[in-house]
């Protein structure tokens, strides 16, 4: 008596075609790779790219692999992002099956066949679903490390000091086999590494030691098992927002680095990472690696823009100010739409005028004094000795020296007031938000239209 049982139809497993679901598996591996967000002067935005920070600019490539390289003058700031891992493959493949509802009988046979069959099918899904999973994880740490590298070589970008995240790393626990000596060395370099990323404020181990140990109990620091307070409360209290901490195993010849990022705040961990040293010369590498790997994977939880470094503050302005004063204080003004600015530079462009005017007239009087003083002088030393006339002259004489004096005197004068207020200017225009030499805020600068 053969026996029946209801099955889904052979049909349904003939549209799972396997090429079309390797080509959908290395879509979903590669997809969602643009995540960064260029931001214009102009309040032009390009999204979904991906970026490169260069000498000359930064190199944008376009979600269909063009690239085109902007100057930096255009850019004011980039915004990097981690991509986002796709849904997984598997979850579609069922979801699609669920849809089917028809219904048919089967002898034993066909039952097993086709079970062998589905399990078949399935070890190939599984397989690929592996390495797809593999692939998006080497395309997670890619991503990872070029955002670690996004400011290693660009000395004219800067994350804002106000808007970087503070990263304590708490010493590493020492597995079995690793030397002392060699877990400080490991800690070093990476430390070291994260240091270069320039990604972070990275809190100073030997003060988090002290802090530890005083506020969690002797030995916290060695072993934050022991700490009476949670070693996340503590780094807090730093304003530390993120915490790495981590071990260093050793398995026969090989050194395995571990690591947790911890949010202070939410007191949960963020993501691990993991690196392998094959050898004690190979730490340098290994530690590089996991350090990039760590200082990519925190961009995925905070959000930061890179932006051009100014240099000087206000250069633009100071050079105004420094070809005429004033020029930069009203160059300002315009660019801020601060009548103030405004004002004050016209007040500096005025009196530097008036005072320059007052100083070139006592020039032009100074070398007038001084050509009748050289006239009459002449002809006081070739007029007849023992004249009657001569006395008067010599008084002449005399009256006309000390004029002269008196208008190098007040050529100097008009030339200190002249320095004086061009040195005020330029004290100024260093601080070209504040109403005058620095003092005083009127507030926000408004928006330029």
């Amino acid at each position: 008596m053969k026996q029946y049982i209801k099955v889904k139809p052979k049909n349904a497993r003939k549209k799972m075609n396997k090429k079309y679901l390797m080509l959908l598996l290395l879509f979903c591996g590669i997809q969602n790779l643009y995540t960064d967000t260029v931001f214009f002067k102009d309040g032009k935005i390009l999204e979904n790219v991906k970026t490169r920070v260069k000498k000359e600019g930064v190199l944008v490539e376009y979600e269909n692999k063009t690239t085109k390289l902007y100057s930096k003058s255009l850019l004011k700031t980039i915004k990097l992002q981690v991509v986002n891992p796709p849904i997984p493959i598997v979850q579609i493949v069922k979801t699609e099956e669920k849809k089917e509802k028809k219904k048919a009988r089967k002898s034993r046979k066909e039952i097993e066949r086709e079970r062998l069959e589905l399990e078949k099918e399935q070890l190939e899904l599984d397989r690929l679903e592996s390495e797809r999973k593999e692939l998006v994880s080497k395309e997670l740490e890619k991503e990872k490390i070029r955002l670690a590298e996004a400011l290693l070589d660009a000395n004219d970008w800067e994350i804002s000091p106000d808007k970087k995240l503070n990263l304590a790393i708490l010493n590493f626990k020492a597995g079995e086999g690793v030397s002392k000596e060699e877990l400080q060395t490991i800690s070093e370099l990476i430390t070291t590494n994260l240091v270069k990323t320039k990604l972070y404020i990275i809190l100073d181990r030997d003060t988090m030691n002290k802090v530890l140990n005083e506020k969690g109990g002797e030995a916290c620091a060695e072993d934050l098992t022991k700490c009476t307070l949670s070693a996340s409360s503590i780094a807090q209290s730093m304003k530390a927002s993120k915490i790495l901490t981590g071990s260093i195993n050793k398995i026969e010849n090989k050194y395995y680095i571990s690591g947790n990022i911890v949010d202070t705040e939410k007191n949960s961990i963020d993501f691990a990472e993991t690196s392998v040293a094959d050898a004690r010369d190979n730490f340098p590498m290994s530690a590089e690696y996991f350090a990039k790997k760590v200082a990519g994977g925190i961009l995925e939880f905070w959000e930061t823009e890179i932006q051009v470094k100014e240099g000087i503050p206000n250069l633009k302005y100071i050079t105004k100010s420094a070809i005429f004063p004033g020029f930069g204080q009203y160059a300002f003004g315009v660019d801020k739409s601060l009548n103030y600015s405004k004002w004050k530079g016209a007040g500096f462009a005025f009196l530097f005028s008036l005072q320059f005017l007052q100083t070139y007239t006592a020039y032009i009087n100074l070398k007038k004094e001084e050509s009748d003083y050289i006239s009459f002088h002449n002809l006081f030393l070739v007029f007849p000795r023992g004249n009657i006339a001569e006395q008067a002259l010599f008084i002449e004489d005399g009256r006309r020296n000390e004029t002269l004096q008196n208008s190098e005197k007040d050529l100097n004068l008009h030339l200190y007031k002249l320095g004086f207020i061009y040195l005020f200017n330029m004290l100024d225009i260093f601080f070209p938000e504040k109403y005058f030499l620095g003092l005083g805020t009127p507030g926000k600068a408004k928006p330029v239209l």
